[in-house]
């Protein structure tokens, strides 16, 4: 019997509470594994691109992971629908782990970006199953606290991550920080195959919707593609970003046309006029800009404004993410004992989260550590409650055939918002950078400095962000320290100015999540039949 339909009785059918616990906890090993792999790997890229060369593809690694997980997680989340979900936890561990051998092995920057691609497949595969694997393993009303379990893991990954990365970094080699996946990824695999239930998922007759899957990858590649070479590799206006512009664009078209007469769509439209897989689509795009754009913006601001070190820097950054991992246990727990309000909580976390952007759009540098603790905190546990409840909305009102494809969509254009801010952040910065800098900046001081000096530096950042630029400018320019603090104030408004873009949207998330109402269907074993 498929775990994720009802049976006669109307109760949903999952597995014995003891299996279901261990291949949880063989799923939530998967989602670590994936999630510890990227912070252990963050941690060493700057002695990676040293090694290979070519550091001007630093940032290449990452974009061809980001990349390849963005537009694998609706493929992976609706093939699973009708192929059922351990296939797919096995799939997805087994590329992740096979692809680190190569990737540690690289000799040059273009073979460890491929291999990071290729990785990204496997991460993309496991972060869309993972979710939708806890409709297979518990009733409705048991799935929120085990999806903020799920949170929990990445939080756990987020602070284990970096210090280990280093580790391996400086007693080994950097490759063995991703060589660790093989040990790790062997008896995970193991585990998933001997405890996740098999299910009965039917495929039907109708052939896999190649014809969506191939128009899926066209439109969204080229289109995650140009967002994330727009002005860092090549200028916006330049034809190699239009072109992948309009050929994503165009390709998007044909993706609508092709599943709209699809047999079996890889990833159904109709899901998408369920209210509340609007409206959390809807949200959860707003999350990922503010939640993306935040990770971006605060280690400029610990790093540029205040002085810290890259260290102290991401000491801080941490508050953020475990406080959004705690959230999102927290968010699971009180859902499910409130016998599935996910309006209330929702509302709770995107409120948290506008505040926790308002204040930080605010912060100044002379800010304490406990003001600055408990804005870090409560933005984070902001980001929590709003990622679980409304993981929880959709998964709890799709029809049960489509749950993979509704949670995974979810996942989908939480990873396009954070693709967006991305892109936008950086020019959008620079600029309010520059502009404040010609108030910052005193006319006698400016005066005082070669024209061409002073527009490079208000031009870029650089010289507050790293230690040597700093020194070499103290050296450079006679009066270095009322420049640098002209030059702080400046990056500081910036940065407030770009916050504030953030706490807008957080903002029209909260107004969003006003319309949120999900219809509890009686098989679904969620309470009594009224809108939540």
């Amino acid at each position: 019997m498929d775990a994720r339909t009802p049976d006669a009785s109307g109760a949903f059918a999952t597995p014995p509470r003891r299996q279901a616990f261990w291949a949880f906890a063989a799923t939530v090993m998967a989602v670590f594994l994936t999630a510890l792999s990227q912070t252990v790997v963050a941690t060493a890229l700057p002695r990676i691109a040293g090694d290979l060369g070519r550091f001007e593809h630093y940032a290449w690694t990452v974009t061809a992971y980001a990349v390849a997980v963005t537009v694998v997680i609706p493929i992976a989340g609706g093939l699973s629908d009708r192929y059922g979900r351990r296939a797919f936890l096995l799939l997805g561990v087994a590329i992740f782990t096979i692809a680190s051998l190569p990737a540690g092995w690289s000799p040059d920057m273009v073979w460890m970006t491929v291999s990071r691609a290729v990785q990204g497949v496997g991460g993309g595969i496991v972060s869309a199953v993972a979710i939708a694997a806890v409709a297979d393993l518990f009733a409705p009303e048991e799935r929120g606290k085990h999806l903020g379990l799920v949170s929990a893991a990445y939080g756990v990954a987020f602070l284990v991550g970096p210090p280990l990365g280093g580790l391996l970094t400086d007693l080994l080699s950097w490759r063995w920080t991703l060589w660790l996946n093989v040990p790790l990824g062997v008896p995970i695999m193991l585990a998933i195959a001997r405890l996740y239930p098999g299910t009965e998922a039917e495929a039907g007759s109708e052939p896999p919707d190649l014809a969506g899957m191939a128009t899926l990858v066209l439109s969204a590649g080229p289109f995650l593609l140009a967002l994330s070479w727009g002005g860092a590799v090549y200028p916006w206006t330049s034809p190699a970003i239009l072109g992948l512009l309009a050929f994503g664009t165009a390709m998007a078209a044909v993706f609508v046309f092709v599943e709209r007469r699809a047999a079996a769509p890889i990833m159904p439209l109709g899901v998408y006029r369920l209210r509340p897989v609007a409206v959390s689509i809807a949200v959860m795009l707003l999350t990922g800009f503010v939640l993306y754009g935040s990770v971006i913006l605060l280690p400029l601001r610990f790093q540029g404004v205040l002085g810290l070190s890259a260290a102290a820097s991401g000491t801080w950054l941490s508050v953020l993410l475990v406080g959004m991992a705690a959230g999102g246990v927290a968010s699971g727990q009180l859902v499910s004992r409130t016998g599935g309000r996910y309006r209330p909580w929702g509302l709770a976390g995107t409120g948290m989260m506008t505040a926790g952007a308002f204040l930080m759009a605010g912060m100044h540098s002379d800010a304490s550590a406990a003001a600055t603790v408990a804005c870090l905190g409560l933005t984070g546990l902001g980001f929590g409650f709003v990622l679980s409840t409304f993981a929880l909305a959709v998964q709890n009102s799709a029809p049960s055939g489509l749950v993979g494809a509704a949670t995974s969509a979810l996942q989908f254009f939480r990873q396009l918002g954070g693709m967006l801010v991305l892109a936008a952040i950086g020019p959008a910065v620079a600029l309010r950078f520059a502009s404040r800098a010609e108030e910052t900046v005193p006319a006698g001081l400016a005066d005082r400095i070669s024209p061409a000096r002073l527009e490079a530096l208000t031009r870029d950042p650089q010289a507050l962000l790293d230690p040597p630029a700093t020194e070499a400018l103290r050296g450079a320019v006679g009066p270095a320290d009322a420049l640098l603090a002209a030059l702080r104030d400046a990056l500081g408004g910036a940065v407030g100015d770009a916050m504030l873009v953030l706490a807008i949207a957080a903002a029209l998330s909260a107004a969003m999540a006003l319309l949120l109402r999900v219809p509890v269907d009686e098989d679904k074993r969620a309470g009594p039949s009224e809108p939540r």
